[in-house]
């Protein structure tokens, strides 16, 4: 809503850990009283390193539009910030792909997935990165039992869509916050003051699903096509 929502003092739950979750999350932390956020599957999520712009980086940035629509027609995903990658995860040592991993997690965004240009075509390739990314998961997060459930191990990263936060993980180690993993154990029943997750019920005054959107085929969906016969 356009004037915002007030969770002060209120018990709230989220349904998701994906691009809206990690969004949504750290913002409902602050003012809830206590929040309560049931995951189903784990994904990674990047910081997102957002700032103000500079009106002069703003007007640099519009002065090069033409430009950099045709660098987006020969780059990755159609995103002209990074440029195309040409080099192999395995054609630096282990300590320059490091560093190349630290400079791409400063910069935040989607810079990890340019970092090689087979990251998204060779497994070994990608678990270099996968393995960069789990490992900063696990240094945000106090305790160990929470980082088991947040740190993603069943797909490559970039499989899913990348997310970008900020201060996600660190909203795991506030003392209001409780992750609730439904992955084995699914949510059972939702009532107007409450969540049951198997044989444990957990109050809650506020229910934000965070359980995504059509964001790749909605709108290919929302065309009303028809062949020759108006079928």
């Amino acid at each position: 809503p356009s004037d915002g929502v007030d969770f002060s003092g209120r018990r709230v739950g989220v349904i998701g850990t994906g691009s809206s979750g990690v969004q949504v999350i750290p913002q409902v932390a602050r003012s809830a009283s206590h929040l309560t956020v049931f995951q189903r599957t784990a994904n990674y999520s990047i910081p997102a390193r957002n700032a103000p712009l500079e009106p002069e980086a703003q007007a640099a940035h519009k002065a090069r539009y033409g430009e950099i629509r045709q660098e987006a027609l020969v780059t990755p995903f159609g995103i002209a910030k990074y440029g195309s990658p040409s080099v192999s995860a395995f054609e630096v040592s282990d300590e320059e792909r490091q560093r190349t991993y630290e400079a791409c997690w400063e910069m935040g965004g989607q810079a990890m997935l340019f970092a090689y240009n087979d990251l998204l075509k060779c497994a070994d390739a990608n678990e270099t990165a996968a393995r960069f990314v789990r490992q900063r998961i696990r240094e945000k997060l106090v305790e160990p039992a929470v980082a088991d459930l947040l740190v993603p191990t069943d797909h490559p990263i970039g499989a899913k869509r990348l997310c970008l936060d900020t201060d996600y993980y660190e909203t795991y180690n506030r003392d209001n916050v409780t992750l609730v993993c439904v992955k084995q154990t699914p949510i059972r029943r939702i009532d107007p003051d409450g969540v049951s997750v198997g044989g444990e019920r957990h109050p809650i005054d506020d229910l934000v699903l965070a359980t995504g959107f059509d964001a790749m085929t909605g709108a290919a969906r929302s065309i009303d096509i028809r062949n020759s016969d108006g079928l």
